[in-house]
């Protein structure tokens, strides 16, 4: 059976096709519980003292009970290799990950009775290599051997497309508001593909639970300080308090979705304060947030040298898009051009992923291609040719082989004798960069420090460092230390500059 999962910053969900080719959301929760319908997993976990891990609705039930055996939004911690403790047990957040998945293989199996024998697992088109690599690792512990990754925002443009919604030689601009994340794709659809028309963008810290914690810093605002405090001295009360007051804001938010006020009342210890909030001061609260998504949205259209009236439209998915003033925020940004919420906005991406079924084929032509060129250029027999190794590369590299992009990237580099070599070696460098490679973002952070080729850059340099650095790069580490020790590109800050170089 072929599935496509969406793991998501605060849910995660799956669709498979059924017996008649129409596919279809597998049912997964694990208890009743506000966060997450039957098809919407909360992407969260909880550790009984054993080392079992409850996820789901099963984890937040049980983390008002023991709250330091909880953990939630994981997500953002993937390729970090810093342990997540759960009480007395130690995680990766690949661990956790894994523990997703056998749920996801679990429901699909009872819902079924078949096993997962393709799986098309999404990811945020700007994770890099080493993150990439960890969601296929924890998929196949998790007993899923046929694994193909898909970039996110093409999974969700191909929800839209199933609709008869988008057309040859198209622009769109797909707005992704997730619980924890918002995400920024620019893609033209050509000849049946998506193309990205600028690197991916993106907030890591904005999403739905945001505007949660506005309304939970509200409430606080609006209990008296003596009893915080008194609060403050029990740290298990304390945190029972939150997660109990947490779940009320999600409440809170849902509702001013359709009702202009709403009133709850706030439980402490025996008492109960009365809380109460307007649309218009919650719109007020999370105007910024929204304003930063609308940001990175103008961003990402001046970064591809387009404007809003270039876009055919603008496709919105992630259950944050449905309250109001995103909404309304994203219809005034996009001013004529249309914008379209039509699809299941939580479900958008898995099932998006499940029509994505070409990806596997193309990683295996484009593997096919890159050993045919290293047959040609490596052979010391008759075959050596290093002119049809170059045009295998090509091919190779424009399926989007990542090895086959940097090796151009390097031919180029090296031969100074071939016309518009620089420009060559930097388009394929840079096709590698975008895909995540670290090499490759190291090589272009270089060529824009130095002006190598391109005129010199220190922030765009700076950006293409910091991207490779994060995950391990070492040069790249060393030349962004050594941008914030001299300015270079981001602000002269010593703290930070000693940060990199350890």
């Amino acid at each position: 059976m072929i599935a496509g999962i969406d793991i998501g910053t605060s849910y995660s969900s799956i669709c498979v096709l059924d017996g008649n080719g129409k596919i279809q959301p597998v049912e997964t929760a694990t208890g009743v519980s506000m966060y997450g319908s039957k098809y919407s997993l909360p992407s969260a976990v909880f550790a009984e003292d054993d080392g079992t891990v409850l996820v789901g609705q099963a984890a937040m039930n049980s983390r008002p009970n023991k709250p330091g055996q909880f953990c939630m939004e994981f997500k953002r911690n993937l390729g970090q290799d810093i342990p997540i403790f759960l009480g007395n047990h130690s995680f990766l957040p690949e661990d956790l990950y894994r523990e997703i998945f056998i749920h996801m293989k679990n429901c699909v199996k009872k819902a079924y009775g078949e096993d997962i024998t393709q799986a098309y697992v999404t990811c945020p088109a700007s994770f890099g290599r080493k993150k990439r690599e960890k969601v296929m690792a924890a998929a196949k512990a998790a007993g899923l051997f046929q694994v193909s990754l898909v970039d996110e925002p093409t999974a969700a443009a191909r929800s839209y497309l199933s609709q008869g919604m988008l057309k040859d030689g198209q622009k769109i601009l797909l707005y992704d508001f997730g619980g924890g994340t918002f995400d920024v794709s620019l893609l033209s659809y050509e000849k049946g593909d998506f193309r990205l028309l600028a690197e991916p963008g993106g907030i890591e810290q904005c999403g739905g639970i945001d505007m949660d914690r506005c309304i939970f810093q509200d409430i606080l605002s609006h209990i008296d300080k003596e009893a915080l405090e008194q609060l403050q001295k029990n740290p298990i009360n304390k945190m029972r308090f939150e997660s109990q007051t947490g779940e009320q804001a999600v409440k809170i938010k849902h509702q001013l979705s359709s009702t202009e006020n709403c009133r709850e009342y706030i439980l402490m210890g025996w008492e109960s304060i009365p809380y109460e909030i307007s649309a218009a001061h919650f719109n007020e609260m999370i105007a910024p947030l929204v304003g930063q998504t609308i940001d990175a949205c103008r961003r990402i259209l001046k970064n591809a040298e387009l404007s809003v009236k270039d876009l055919s439209a603008v496709f919105m998915v992630g259950g944050t898009s449905r309250v109001p003033l995103v909404r309304e925020m994203v219809q005034r940004f996009a001013g004529d051009v249309p914008v379209y919420s039509s699809v299941d906005l939580e479900l958008a991406v898995a099932m998006g992923a499940v029509m994505g079924g070409g990806s596997r084929e193309e990683e295996d032509e484009g593997e096919k291609w890159l050993q045919l060129g290293n047959k040609y250029y490596n052979s010391d027999s008759a075959e050596g040719n290093p002119e049809i190794a170059i045009e295998y590369y090509k091919k190779a590299a424009e399926l989007g082989n990542i090895t086959a992009q940097k090796i151009l990237g390097h031919y180029y580099e090296t031969y100074f004798n071939l016309p518009g070599h620089t420009s060559e070696s930097l388009k394929w460098y840079r096709k590698a960069a975008e895909q995540g490679d670290a090499e490759a973002q190291y090589m272009l952070g270089f060529a824009y420090y130095y002006g190598d080729g391109v005129t010199r850059n220190y922030r765009v340099a700076a950006k293409w460092f910091r991207k490779a650095a994060e995950q391990g790069d070492i040069p790249s580490q060393d030349f962004l230390g050594l941008c914030y020790e001299k300015g270079n590109g981001a602000p002269q800050n010593y703290e930070e500059a000693v940060k990199w170089y350890r």
